[in-house]
């Protein structure tokens, strides 16, 4: 996964964006990758779920 992925970009995706916190990050990320959904949260934790994509059919795409 680390040749598809910009740790770099998830980096940047994650900086914090008020003044009056510069500590503070704050979202995630999901993405389905190889069948598998991941998500990479602003504080660093990544998950991965190896569920059939079938049993996220109902999720949303924003």
């Amino acid at each position: 996964m680390y040749a598809s992925i910009d740790p770099a970009a998830l980096d940047s995706l994650f900086e914090p964006t008020s003044p009056a916190r510069p500590g503070e990050r704050v979202g995630s990320l999901t993405f389905d990758y190889d069948g598998k959904q991941v998500t990479v949260g602003a504080d660093g934790e990544i998950t991965i779920d190896s569920s059939p994509e079938t049993d996220r059919s109902s999720r949303r795409s924003i």
